[in-house]
């Protein structure tokens, strides 16, 4: 067993990253599979529902952190800035040509999913732009994006599922384009957010326990205030009640939506961060699904277009947990045996290979000098000998999403 993990946890990964990717996996699914508009005056109907619209969230969020480790060691007056920059910009461009052409064949699937994976092509450069700025600027325009750009879309599309876009030609170049942007199910104009907060937590020593302890501290008490004003608000009056820019629902896209889901997203991350510090050798079965997230993201969606009745669970909440429950487990067994045995899940061998070192090819060394967030500001003019001694990422649901719940609303199908 230790060999297993071992051979999972590579010493230059961070553990708690393919823990909260896995888990942000497992609430897809539970989109996927369930009901499509679970019951939430019951308890476990509530307890259900709350993956809808933020196991999404957590996904992109976590593609942001992914950009700014790539990006880590690329700014200005640090060694080597210059080749890292480059072969982070590589990369971000490699990911985003394999995702797009990935996510519309998946989409042209008969499932009732909105696929998600076409809009990485848009979250990667977004996040590899976010991760070129310094932290102040960053900041400003996540916390800008996040007022502007929700606000913008309500007022323009309202929080109706119903007109949400799926392009079914993915050789209609607008309309793709388009609904990537804008008119989609997961459009950059209101899900950067996410994106940009990943990439500032990046930034952060992951590995530190009192960082870990503060995302889950901080994103808790975030989302609990965005929520609760939210149905603070609602509960006023009848016109607040009404207002579509004071709902907090799943993939209403919001400002209140956006701040809780993306909130949640980072005392998530926090969460597993400290358990993969903690129980290393107990969580690497969560850790090999992370590891494996865009193989089992897509070997379900194959699955649920050629058999749905293996995994769909829409008549109950009760009959769709035993549908979640049982695909985790074996996709859980098979995962962990296959990082067992190979490097690689497939889908991931495809993102990494034209970035495998190759003869000739000069191994990137990670610097040894604090680049943490903050990022230190190097000196103007520094001394010949400082750089030796510094160097070193359905049918469908209402139109409208309902004022029972906080918890959010699934995607509708086609």
């Amino acid at each position: 067993m230790d060999d297993v993990t071992a051979t999972i946890a590579r010493r230059d990964r961070i553990l708690g990253i393919d823990i909260a990717r896995a888990l942000a996996i497992l609430g897809m699914v539970m989109v996927h599979f369930g009901p499509f508009d679970p019951d939430t005056t019951t308890t476990a109907g509530w307890i259900y529902r709350t993956s809808y619209g933020r196991a999404s969230m957590l996904f992109v969020m976590l593609a942001g952190v992914g950009v700014s480790l790539l990006f880590r060691g690329t700014h200005r007056g640090m060694p080597d800035a210059a080749r890292r920059r480059t072969v982070a910009w590589t990369k971000v461009a490699w990911r985003a040509v394999i995702f797009l052409p990935l996510g519309l064949a998946l989409q042209m699937l008969p499932t009732p999913v909105a696929v998600i994976l076409h809009y990485y092509a848009a979250y990667y450069v977004v996040g590899g732009l976010g991760a070129m700025l310094p932290t102040g600027w960053l900041v400003t325009l996540t916390a800008g994006w996040t007022v502007i750009g929700p606000t913008t879309y309500i007022a323009l599309f309202g929080s109706a599922l119903s007109v949400r876009g799926i392009t079914d030609n993915p050789l209609d170049v607008v309309g793709v384009v388009g609904d990537i942007l804008v008119t989609g199910f997961y459009p950059v104009m209101t899900w950067a957010p996410a994106v940009l907060v990943g990439v500032l937590v990046g930034r952060a020593d992951l590995r530190d326990r009192a960082t870990q302890w503060m995302l889950v501290t901080g994103g808790t008490v975030v989302a609990a205030a965005a929520y609760g004003a939210s149905e603070l608000a609602r509960s006023s009056s009848a016109a607040a009640a009404d207002s579509p820019y004071l709902l907090a629902e799943g993939h209403s896209g919001t400002p209140l939506n956006v701040v809780g889901a993306v909130a949640v997203a980072v005392a998530v991350l926090g969460a597993s961060l400290v358990l993969g510090s903690l129980l290393p050798r107990l969580s690497f079965p969560l850790v090999a699904v992370g590891q494996m997230a865009l193989t089992v993201y897509t070997g379900h969606l194959l699955v649920l277009a050629v058999a749905p009745e293996w995994l769909e669970g829409r008549s109950s909440v009760e009959d769709a947990v035993l549908q979640v429950a049982r695909f985790f487990v074996v996709t859980t067994l098979l995962c962990t045996f296959w990082r067992w045995r190979v490097n690689r899940g497939p889908l991931e061998w495809l993102l990494a290979l034209p970035f495998e070192s190759r003869r000739g090819d000069r191994p990137l060394t990670p610097p040894a000098r604090n680049d943490s967030w903050p990022y230190p500001t190097p000196p103007h003019n520094p001394p010949a000998s400082t750089e030796s001694s510094t160097s070193v990422p359905r049918p469908s649901a209402p139109p409208t999403p309902s004022s029972t719940s906080w918890s959010g609303t699934a995607p509708p199908s086609r």
